[in-house]
């Protein structure tokens, strides 16, 4: 039976109304995140405080259409992909948004003293509410309608249904499954404390009832031990009502989400049933009463009823910062924090999980990205991904004309002494008032000044002054301290002599790259030849500083020093002669005459862009260690330079399996895993078994699993748990999913440095696709687009939405 719209409106609105009232939203925790132990002792934490909560409240859950967000970056035409992309995942995709509020009677102080009840205005849950029930300041308009099982509200239909059902226990967390309901819903419950006597009234009523009907003698004993609890105040009875709103706008949508709830929604013994209701019949707190003969209201015990409070749900983040957009498995965005201290990745998955694509769609979220892959034929995952973005495509093998030089200049094989400029200043133990880090960040800046300065005069800076540092030292935050000290100094107008020392990060690389040269991968450099090589190389360099300071050096350079120190007939014994006779010998096969051309014989060149992928095709393994660790320190120097301060860098080292297997490339790698953070770049490497970085894992906060057919691997490498192993095992290949989204396990430090983790959809983008794929039919129709569109990004998009 109908009754008159007016009246419908009023119970309607007390549904969700108490007068006066005060609203807290619920802190949800992300189930993925803790083990099946943790998870234990939460609800039974949630039951106990449950139990103390005298009064009348109701719990408000709000589920509706939500919308996920990508990041802004400055290079202009990621941003342009970005803002296509996030419009098509909002059109296409199904994003959630849930939230839950628990409203009491004023005054209620034991509310405010819960960890999972946040206190909010009273707006921000009226916000949700109007959203729901088209209504403005006066609550609700006169768009509500009624159709045959129940309201219209503007274009939605809206479908009650009460919950009927006792289950014949507790189980934790029981309503967790609203979490993944598809449509827009309010769920409701509705509960207050009944008092003692009342409670026990009804357990005394019960209990002579059973025994009238001679039900099994546990059973009323139970219920005798339950009586005794309420007696010594050891246990509480809740009358409670609950019921769901399910809204949609098409009509047929809508009725199938109420049958799957009620056909499919329950596994566990219970009383009762799912039914729907008319959306007038449940009103004010009083209301309770009248109806508790009908079924709709259940008395239960507290901690039957804490697990239904909707506390549960999937980790979702916050667009603070620097973050990666992901969808979690309850179809809400979920921003995973990019940390700018230490975003080192770990991406693993078989073949065919999606792993190229997955590092591809972590790249686009940073400003600069270096992509280094080893390839076995054709071209790498990651050149048409390069070259849409404007970027390099280095093809590096032994023919091609490109050029890394690792040796520097002369002026950078040097550096100021900051400590020496400090003491000068009177600072008496430097090395004692700053640390490490701000020294070294100090340094760099330094050294940054001292090289423009000698480019900019023609020579080289003897003196700077207390203004100057103040001024060179805000560039970086970290240099803060060093800052203030010289801001405090620059009244006084002094000026610091300028002394160098040996950049001992450069003599190492360069001495490491030069054995390597001299022994290959198979022997290692005495310790004799290894100090006359240093000898020499020192040399070379302080010669170099006199007379060409800013000539990019390569491997000539160094060659005919050495032939030219051996004619000239140098102070040295007949074994340094001989051992020096070597190095010529083994350093001719890296000039332009010898076995590598090209590679180390010509000046760096590199067009700087803010995307650049190394191909590396090169097998000789005797080469490819000493091409990884040129191109590591290109990356150190150049994007880790102060101008790009402000940008956000992630270097990719994909196929990572086979630098590893070189002992000399390995270490290289590792030693960017823990340095490169300091210069703000995050690596991410990809391979197809975890073990491949075990001994990294201090310094790879950020744990990326795709598909791997034994997940047990990644459970061993990771000492996760048995709850994360049942998560891996339900990740599929993308095919599996038509190509839709990859499903990764993602493990990773939340905004407060917390661990957190959890089960991520990626949602399948179509240019995507077209730029990752490298099967030759994709390629073909690729390259005939190119053709016919005229640019690789207009092709893209046209393969992408065929238009």
């Amino acid at each position: 039976m109908f009754v008159p719209l007016i009246k419908a409106k009023f119970k309607l609105r007390n549904t969700f109304d108490i007068e006066p009232f005060i609203s807290y939203q619920i802190k949800k925790i992300n189930m993925d995140r803790f083990s099946n132990e943790e998870l234990d002792d939460y609800a039974k934490k949630i039951a106990n405080q449950v139990s103390r909560m005298l009064g009348r409240y109701k719990v408000i859950t709000f589920g509706k259409r939500g919308r996920i967000y990508y990041p802004e970056l400055s290079d202009m035409k990621k941003n342009r992909f970005l803002r296509k992309m996030e419009n098509w995942v909002n059109n296409n995709w199904n994003i959630r948004e849930i939230k839950s509020f628990l409203l009491a009677e004023k005054p209620n102080k034991y509310l405010d003293g819960l960890d999972w009840l946040e206190r909010v205005d009273e707006n921000e849950y009226l916000k949700y509410l109007r959203y729901f029930l088209n209504g403005n300041d006066e609550f609700v308009n006169d768009k509500i309608d009624f159709w045959d099982y129940g309201i219209k509200v503007g274009n939605k239909y809206g479908y009650c249904l009460i919950d009927y059902r006792v289950l014949d226990r507790a189980y934790p967390f029981y309503n967790d499954w609203i979490n993944y309901i598809p449509i827009d819903f309010i769920h409701v419950i509705d509960f207050e404390t009944m008092f003692s006597q009342e409670a026990e009234m009804k357990l005394t009523q019960m209990i002579t009832a059973f025994e009238k009907a001679n039900e099994p003698a546990e059973v009323i004993t139970e219920l005798q031990e339950f009586r005794n609890k309420l007696i010594l105040k050891q246990a509480n009875v809740m009358r409670y009502s609950q019921f769901i709103y399910l809204f949609h706008e098409d009509l047929e949508i809508l009725l199938e989400v109420v049958n799957n709830i009620r056909n499919t929604l329950f596994t566990y013994n219970a009383e009762g049933d799912i039914e729907p209701e008319m959306i007038h019949l449940i009103g004010r707190w009083g209301q309770l009463n009248k109806y508790s003969n009908l079924g709709v209201v259940r008395t239960v015990t507290s901690d039957y009823l804490s697990t239904l409070i909707p506390i549960t749900k999937r980790f979702e983040g916050v667009p603070e910062g620097r973050f990666i957009p992901l969808i979690n498995e309850i179809g809400e965005p979920a921003y995973i924090p990019i940390a700018s201290d230490l975003f080192n990745v770990g991406m693993q998955g078989q073949m065919g999980a999606g792993k190229s694509v997955a590092i591809q769609y972590l790249a686009t979220m940073f400003d600069m990205v270096v992509f280094i892959e080893k390839i076995q034929s054709d071209v790498g995952s990651y050149a048409v991904f390069t070259k849409y973005f404007d970027g390099t495509y280095l093809p590096i093998s032994t023919d091609s004309p490109v050029s890394i030089a690792p040796f520097a200049r002369a002026v950078d094989y040097y550096m100021p002494s900051l400590l020496r400029i400090l003491k000068y200043a009177g600072v008496e133990n430097p090395h004692e008032v700053y640390d490490d880090r701000e020294t070294d960040a100090g340094k760099r800046l330094l050294q940054e000044w001292y090289i423009e300065r000698w480019i900019e005069d023609n020579k080289m800076p003897t003196e700077v002054d207390a203004r100057t540092l103040a001024e060179l030292f805000s560039k970086d935050d970290v240099t803060i301290r060093l800052q203030r000290f010289f801001e405090s100094l620059a009244a006084k107008n002094d000026a610091y002599k300028v002394e160098l020392e040996v950049n001992g990060t450069k003599k190492v690389f360069i001495n490491s790259i030069l054995k390597f040269m001299l022994k290959g991968e198979d022997e290692r450099v005495d310790a004799r030849t290894s100090a006359i090589l240093e000898k020499v190389i020192d040399e070379f360099y302080k010669e170099m500083l006199a007379s060409n300071p800013l000539h990019q050096i390569v491997m000539s350079d160094i060659y005919k020093f050495l032939k030219e120190r051996l004619r000239r007939g140098e102070d040295d014994s007949e074994e340094d002669r001989k051992v020096i006779e070597y190095m010529i010998d083994r350093f001719y096969s890296y000039t332009n005459e010898g076995k590598y051309p090209n590679l180390f014989d010509m000046p760096t060149n590199i067009r700087e862009t803010n995307n650049i992928f190394f191909e590396i095709r090169i097998n000789d393994n005797e080469l490819v260690p000493i091409i990884i660790m040129s191109i590591i320190d290109y990356i150190n120097n150049t994007f880790g330079s102060s101008k790009y301060k402000k940008k956000s860098k992630l270097v990719v080292i994909d196929e990572g399996w086979f630098f590893m297997a070189n002992e000399m490339a390995k270490s290289f790698i590792e030693e960017a895993f823990r340095t490169y953070r300091k210069r703000g770049i995050g690596i991410a490497f990809g391979t197809q078994n975890p073990r491949d970085y075990k001994t990294m894992l201090n310094y790879i906060p950020y744990k990326w699993i795709l598909y791997l057919e034994n997940p047990r691997e990644a459970v061993d490498v990771y000492e996760l748990g048995e709850r994360d192993l049942a998560l891996l095992k339900t990740i599929d290949k993308p095919k599996a999913y038509n190509y839709k989204f990859s499903k990764q396990y993602v493990i990773f430090k939340d905004a407060l440095g917390k661990t957190d983790k959890g089960l991520f959809l990626m949602p399948a983008y179509p240019e995507f696709r077209w730029i990752a794929e490298t099967d030759p039919v994709f390629k073909l129709k690729r390259e005939e687009a190119v053709l016919k569109a005229g640019s690789l990004e207009k092709a893209i998009e046209m393969l992408a939405f065929e238009t």
